[in-house]
């Protein structure tokens, strides 16, 4: 698969979420796959990285709160949680107490995500 490819599947998914949040919230676009053999927490991180990477999620942008994404994912709030602990030792959220967990000030829409296109790639690179 070319890298125009690529940025056109990108492109895809940034108008899909585009028309989504339109209409809904931010945890409206997490999805989660029981059936999958990665961990769920795993999964909520990377929808996390994903939603920065398209630029869904701004710097400095409030994260679903914990409970609320567990209840609306159906999944443990400590799940969740721990998803959030692991993107914030990885400098990708922070987190204030009483407030919420929040993007990253240094963060766009490319740095400190390349695994993100990486699965892109590994994902749609037979097309």
């Amino acid at each position: 698969m070319s890298y125009t490819n690529i940025v056109l599947i990108v492109l895809i998914e940034i108008v899909q979420l585009y028309t989504v949040l339109q209409e809904r919230s931010v945890a409206d676009l997490f999805t989660i796959n029981l059936q999958s053999r990665e961990p769920i927490y795993e999964q909520v991180y990377n929808n996390v990285v994903r939603l920065i990477s398209l630029g869904v999620l701004q710097p400095k942008q409030q994260l679903p709160p914990v409970r609320q994404l567990a209840t609306q994912l159906s999944v443990n709030p400590n799940t969740v949680s721990k998803a959030y602990k692991a993107l914030e030792q990885d400098g990708i959220i922070y987190s204030v107490v009483g407030k919420g967990s929040f993007v990253a000030p240094q963060l766009n829409a490319v740095s400190g995500l390349d695994g993100f296109y990486d699965k892109v790639w590994d994902e749609y690179g037979d097309i």
